[in-house]
């Protein structure tokens, strides 16, 4: 099984950023930039590596 392509994950990304952001301006405190850096390292490592050429 192949993760996403970076065009997708660079999309999840941001819509993880923009979340966080409204969830913190909800919720004050560390928590919810916590909780996205967790899913972040998660999409990061579901990046497959490149193909050799």
């Amino acid at each position: 099984m192949t993760g996403p392509t970076e065009e997708a994950l660079a999309d999840q990304l941001f819509i993880l950023v923009e979340g966080a952001t409204v969830t913190a301006a909800l919720d004050p405190g560390p928590a919810p930039a916590h909780r996205a850096r967790e899913v972040a390292e998660r999409l990061l490592g579901s990046l497959s590596p490149p193909s050799a050429p």
